[in-house]
């Protein structure tokens, strides 16, 4: 039988059809419903989420120095040929070598396709446990294949709702598709591995938060019964089962157990028991609750009920994460969201100030043996045109006759805005960003630099002939695709009354486009600076990227000058590896 012809847009990683494997087949959510009627609820929902792990797993099998897309390649393929017989392979490898398409334009599973298929076992399986085991029975396994492919093309159909074809002038479907964009995003990046995120997490709630905001321990135990370290314990336990860590040293990464019993997890440390079981109350549900919560096919699906509680649990203990994003989540912000007061989102986004002003730091220290000249100043301070003082910048790094202003926003878009018009997300985007804070800040600081109606206190701007604005954010779905742009576009109409991109001449200075930063990025260089600077990053950047259609993240991916060279951070590493210590000591104490 002939392979389907392949037809994608080369700028977005192509996913496997349904027919291709399963030719002849209609991916309907009929043909869907009559595939999952026939499995079990608890089975489905635990081969999903065991693949969703699988997927996000940033521990390697292979050497470190291989490119992610070589890497990509390897786990799919590994999976294929898990889930697939022969011929099913041979037809899916043919469709691959038909689309000409390099080793990471294509994906067999995704985590948007696995979350999409959580949502329609809730609706179409039930609890069937004498049904044979999809991991041991070939015709269960067939079926599940083939649901998770009819998946991907009904999660496409969702969020993207056709809106890649129709009439309109270019520029306002790019408009349009920035909450599409943003949905497939959040549905579909891997995020920071679960490592990272945690000392991340804990080093923003229970310090830099705490400090701004000293009650906030206690209203988290008010709400919790839960103590930040009893928390965070906790997490960091279900992390390690989500890893695998727990599997015989030496067991391939797609074999590795990824589940935990949480009735008998404490029989060896009772004194325990009591506070993992509160924190299993806090951030776990049941398989009857997430049917209940997602089985209403009437009901738009929503990702807050996974987001919420993160962990799934059967009757008899037997409990997985359903999501590694989302654990990743509850590590970053977890706490922060039991708690809920504007008093605590307010200290958050100071936390996250002083996190970016640290990591910045760890890059470019100061009072160090063989350091003359402290290059970052954080924040930059200075005076306005009546000589009173103001913050120039977050954080302000000069390099010579180039220099880099930051500014740190710790905020996140709503998600619920992404169910309305196109233009009332773009309204909420600038809301947030643009205006007196964010975007607008740094577009009328800059400007009233440029043309000296403001100074610095010190000398750091002598000299400077070139000028990178960069916006740090924490919320990382400001990465989709046409956000980048979107913001730069903002900045450029908050700066020089127009959006058009690329160097702007104002006064003394020539200013590059916005360049939008996670904080994830951020973590990133912190060890990679070791090899090339932020200057030169943002130059080549601005000169590869100057129409802020490709992110940063992409383009440090894509471009071997850096992806050859980035680093995984010394200090996360270490910090987690002594909070490994710290746990294993706290689970063997009697």
């Amino acid at each position: 039988m002939a392979v389907p012809k392949p037809q994608f847009d080369r700028n977005i990683a192509f996913f496997v059809p349904a027919a291709v494997a399963f030719p002849g087949v209609s991916a309907d959510r009929e043909t869907l419903r009559s595939l999952l009627e026939s499995l079990d609820l608890t089975e489905v929902l635990f081969n999903a989420t065991r693949l969703n792990l699988i997927l996000s797993d940033k521990v390697n099998d292979g050497p470190q120095d291989v490119h992610w897309s070589r890497r990509h390649r390897d786990l799919q393929s590994a999976l294929v040929l898990i889930f697939f017989n022969e011929e099913q392979v041979n037809r899916i490898d043919a469709y691959i070598k038909a689309s000409k398409a390099g080793p990471g334009d294509w994906q067999v599973f995704f985590r948007g396709q696995l979350l999409e298929l959580i949502r329609q076992a809730c609706i179409f399986c039930s609890e069937r446990p004498d049904a044979p085991k999809i991991e041991t029975d070939s015709t269960q396994r067939a079926r599940f294949s083939e649901a998770a492919l009819i998946s991907s093309e009904l999660w496409s159909e969702r969020v993207y709702q056709g809106r890649f074809s129709g009439p309109g002038d270019l520029e306002d479907k790019r408009q349009a598709l920035l909450g599409p964009f943003r949905q497939s995003h959040a549905e579909t990046a891997l995020g920071p591995d679960l490592a990272r995120a945690f000392v991340r997490g804990k080093r923003l709630i229970r310090e830099l938060l705490v400090a701004e905001y000293p009650e906030f321990e206690d209203r988290f135990r008010s709400k919790t019964h839960l103590s930040l370290d009893e928390y965070y314990t906790w997490l960091l336990v279900v992390l390690t089962q989500s890893l695998g860590f727990t599997s015989p040293p030496g067991t391939p990464r797609v074999q590795v157990v990824r589940e935990m019993n949480v009735d008998r997890f404490c029989d060896d440390a009772p004194h325990l028991r009591e506070t993992f079981h509160r924190f299993i109350a806090c951030e776990s549900q049941t398989v009857d609750e997430l049917k209940a919560a997602l089985g209403n096919e009437e009901k738009p699906y929503d990702l807050n009920v996974l987001r919420r509680r993160p962990i799934l649990v059967t009757r008899n203990g037997r409990a997985t994460t359903m999501d590694p994003v989302l654990l990743a989540e509850k590590a970053c912000v977890g706490p922060l969201f039991h708690v809920r007061e504007n008093r605590a989102f307010d200290a958050f986004g100071m936390a996250v100030e002083r996190y970016g002003q640290e990591l910045l730091r760890n890059m470019y220290p100061s009072g160090s043996a063989g350091v003359l000249y402290d290059r970052l100043k954080c924040p930059l301070e200075g005076r306005d045109e009546r000589g009173r003082p103001v913050q120039l910048a977050d954080a302000f790094l000069s390099g010579g006759s180039e220099c880099v202003f930051f500014e740190i926003k710790g905020k996140w878009l709503r998600e619920d805005v992404l169910a309305g018009a196109p233009e009332e997300y773009q309204r909420h985007i600038r809301q947030k960003y643009s205006g007196k804070v964010g975007v607008g800040q740094l577009a009328r600081n800059i400007s009233k630099l440029a043309k000296e109606e403001w100074g610095a206190e010190a000398e750091e701007l002598t000299g400077v002939n070139r000028v990178f604005p960069v916006m740090v954010v924490y919320d990382d779905r400001l990465d989709a695709p046409l956000h980048p742009r979107f913001l730069a576009m903002e900045f450029a109409r908050c700066f020089a009354g127009e959006d058009t991109l690329g160097q702007v001449r104002l006064g003394k200075w020539i200013i590059a486009p916005l360049t939008v930063m996670t904080i994830d990025i951020l973590e990133v260089l912190e060890s990679s600076v070791r090899e090339f600077g932020v200057c030169e990053l943002l130059k080549d950047y601005s000169r590869e990227c100057t129409d802020r259609f490709v992110s940063l993240h992409n383009f440090m991916a894509s471009f071997p000058k850096y992806s050859r060279n980035l680093l995984e951070s010394i200090r996360v590493r270490a910090a987690f590896s002594a909070e490994l210590r710290a746990l294993e000591e706290e689970l063997s104490a009697r």
